[in-house]
């Protein structure tokens, strides 16, 4: 039996969330419908803005440069950087979700569910941050392991398909393979062509008219992309997102909305984005009522994205749930995460919560997979039989996957970091202070790869809005006060301890510095360096400070403006963070 939960999040995290529950058998009315709260928690946003801001920090071994620190230092430092991030992150997610005000939703659920259950979980929200949160941390989804998440907006529509072809024994799939300078998608086509009783049509860098033609003529199950694609926050609606369909041009959804629509009423079932930063996409995407849709998160290495369709085809083809085998797949990522951090982190499914998820037996209309397998058959244009000739990337202006290494250079790449890159993750307190490692602001606003400054697309007044991260040629939504500063040396700095803590050991200012109102403001008058402590003057007192956890790789110099959050439970050090505009 197929249980459905579903989450209604009505808030963000600066005001609180109301939460909606309903449980139920998957396809029927709910059983049970109860409700909840998550109090407010805007520092949630601040470890996630860092999260994602070391995230596109990693490098990759063909894109340092060697003016920088050292190789070595900086690739073991932005891993341990990332790690760590996402390990302060997962605390402070789970520390929300253990919330008193929560607690009543977390006991339905236990009462409602059984641990072998089969479970659907849609989370539906309109605020977009809230979707944008790793909810797959959730431990509820540890003690289910027959449970996956999806995303569902409020507004949801059933599509009758009123064209749809007769079942043709196959699952009929069209693939894009766009725009793939520097990124293999050569190993994608190979996966798809390999698929059991399944008629692939192949489009290699195609035009415009192309994909609308083929999108408008013909019936197909599922639509898979893989290439360059890009989402710029803060865009217009349905043009969020864009996939780069060939060496000169890229498409937004709009461009396609009504070959797009014309696919759903035939029947589509399933999009696949195996392409970067796909959460634009995806918004863009919801007005048309596709009943599936996979992407990815953030900027996606080749690899990785490689891995993860091997392993979900896999999975969905032998007869696994829609569901678990996205969850399966995820799993299988983790193993990726020793060489790319939070690999798991990045598929993300959203679901048409009116439609039902597609079998791969309900795909070939009712064949499904008993006696032996079909011949699989390929339809490939004949202008398109074959691949085309890996070119060099131009001008580096697309947003990209990671490049797969030829087997000479992986090979020096695992040599190069083999006694770096230990079996065992390494927890937050046993991560040694790195040297300053991120790129100086001068090469975070102007980097050559950028042809004009408009590709930046930039907007001040847009919260959360900053320059993109140049190595990942992608738009950041870290804050400015984040935003490192130049490199700088740190000297005679062995009486310095560096701090480790949790976010709830922070004491409210009127718990660590007395009773009654005082000022929240403070001035340096020893510099903060990464992970180190330095002094702070406050209400005339000089105390020790360190910087919060989510700018702890920042630089204070001597006379920052800071602002006091509390002090650490058990000691005289404050918890400082800087002012914005200040560092």
């Amino acid at each position: 039996m197929t249980k459905l939960v579903l989450l209604r999040l009505d808030g963000d995290l600066a005001s609180g969330v109301q939460v909606g529950l309903e449980v139920g058998e998957d396809g029927k009315q709910p059983e049970l419908e109860s409700s909840g709260r998550l109090p407010p928690q805007p520092r949630l946003l601040e470890y996630f803005t860092y999260w994602r801001h070391c995230y596109r920090q990693l490098p990759m071994p063909t894109r340092l440069r060697p003016k920088q620190v050292s190789y070595r230092d900086s690739v073991w430092s932005c891993i341990q950087a990332c790690q760590t991030a996402a390990d302060y992150l997962q605390r402070a997610m789970s520390n929300w979700l253990a919330a008193r005000e929560f607690r009543s939703i977390k006991e339905d659920l236990l009462c409602e569910l059984k641990r072998n259950d089969i479970v659907r979980v849609l989370i539906h929200t309109r605020d977009p941050l809230l979707a944008q949160l790793p909810w797959h941390l959730w431990d509820f989804f540890e003690r289910y392991p027959n449970t996956e998440l999806a995303l569902s907006s409020p507004a949801a529509q059933r599509t009758r398909p009123v064209l749809a072809a007769l079942p043709s024994g196959r699952v009929r799939i069209l693939a894009i393979l766009g725009n793939s300078a520097g990124i293999n998608v050569a190993t994608d086509r190979a996966l798809l062509e390999q698929l059991p009783q399944a008629a692939v049509r192949f489009l290699v860098e195609p035009s415009r008219q192309d994909i609308c033609d083929r999108l408008f003529e013909q019936t197909w199950d599922i639509l898979f992309f893989a290439g360059h694609s890009e989402s710029m926050e803060g865009s217009a609606a349905g043009d969020r997102g864009r996939i780069f369909i060939n060496q000169t041009d890229s498409l937004a959804i709009a461009d396609l909305r009504a070959s797009l629509d014309k696919a759903v009423q035939r029947g589509l079932k399933l999009a696949i984005l195996n392409s970067c930063n796909g959460l634009g996409l995806a918004q863009d995407l919801r007005p048309l009522h596709i009943p599936q849709l996979i992407v990815m998160r953030e900027p996606v290495p080749d690899r990785v994205a490689q891995e993860f369709l091997k392993y979900f085809l896999s999975a969905f083809s032998r007869g696994t749930s829609l569901y678990l085998s996205v969850r399966e797949a995820r799993q299988r990522l983790a193993e990726l995460e020793r060489d790319f951090p939070c690999a798991s982190w990045l598929p993300v499914m959203f679901q048409n919560r009116a439609e039902m998820p597609p079998s791969w037996a309900g795909l070939l209309g009712g064949g499904g997979m008993a006696g032996p397998a079909s011949p699989k058959q390929s339809l490939p244009d004949q202008a398109d039989s074959t691949l085309l000739a890996e070119t060099p990337r131009l001008h580096g202006q697309h947003e990209g996957r990671y490049r797969e290494q030829d087997r000479e250079q992986e090979g020096q790449w695992r040599e190069l970091l083999s006694p770096l890159l230990k079996p065992e993750r390494r927890s937050p307190s046993s991560v040694a202070p790195p040297e300053t490692h991120f790129l100086p602001l001068a090469d975070v606003f102007s980097h050559p790869r950028q042809s004009s400054p408009e590709e930046t697309l930039w907007d001040a007044s847009i919260p959360g809005s900053t320059p993109g991260n140049s190595e990942w040629r992608t738009l950041s939504s870290t804050h400015l006060d984040a935003l490192p500063p130049s490199t700088t040396v740190m000297q005679n700095l062995s009486h310095a301890a560096q701090p480790t803590w949790r976010p709830e050991e922070v004491l409210p200012i009127g718990d660590g510095l007395g009773v009654g109102p005082v000022s929240d403001q403070g001035i340096v008058k020893e510099a903060i360096y990464p992970g180190y402590i330095g002094w702070v003057m406050h209400e005339g007192t000089r105390w020790k400070a360190c910087l919060d956890l989510p700018w702890r790789q920042l630089y204070l110099p001597v006379d920052t403006p800071v602002r006091v959050l509390g002090r650490l439970d058990g000691t005289n050090i404050l918890v400082v963070q800087p002012i914005r505009g200040a560092a």
